[in-house]
């Protein structure tokens, strides 16, 4: 029997990039069960993220059939981390009709866009373009607010 039929409320993750390795780094040290797909994975992430005992499946997310693989009726959340937005909201809507329960986090580059999902699906949507120019301008403010004044 594998790994992956064992889980109950875990977190699907669609995406082994950047973002997708650095979120399952995180659920990783929440002691979080997690299930990576991705359809083509690059070796070293693969090998890194089987290291830890998170199971990958190499497959297309958009089938259902793929999306069953990874226990999504048994999944509490879905995480869709891929460069492709379109593709991103694809999935989302496969997986939430498997799954009408299911927490959706769906990345996304335009932030009117991803303000639209939220209100439209009720979709964790985030613009990874409108959050990081969050944390530029807050780090930035920060810092000059607390660097000694030379005048």
């Amino acid at each position: 029997m594998d790994v992956v039929s064992n889980y109950r409320k875990q977190t699907v993750l669609v995406g082994l990039e950047h973002l997708g390795y650095r979120v399952v780094e995180q659920l990783h040290a929440m002691q979080e069960n997690v299930v990576v797909i991705e359809l083509k994975p690059t070796a070293d992430l693969v090998s890194t993220v089987r290291d830890r005992r998170i199971p990958v499946i190499q497959d297309d997310s958009t089938r259902p059939a793929t999306l069953e693989a990874a226990g999504i009726r048994r999944a509490k959340t879905i995480i869709l981390a891929t460069q492709n937005d379109s593709l991103n909201l694809q999935i989302a809507i496969k997986a939430r009709s498997l799954n009408k329960n299911i927490q959706v986090v769906i990345r996304n580059f335009d932030a009117a866009f991803a303000r639209s999902l939220r209100e439209q699906f009720g979709f964790i949507a985030l613009s990874a373009t409108g959050m990081a120019a969050l944390v530029f301008c807050s780090r930035g403010c920060r810092r000059r607010r607390n660097q000694p004044n030379f005048k």
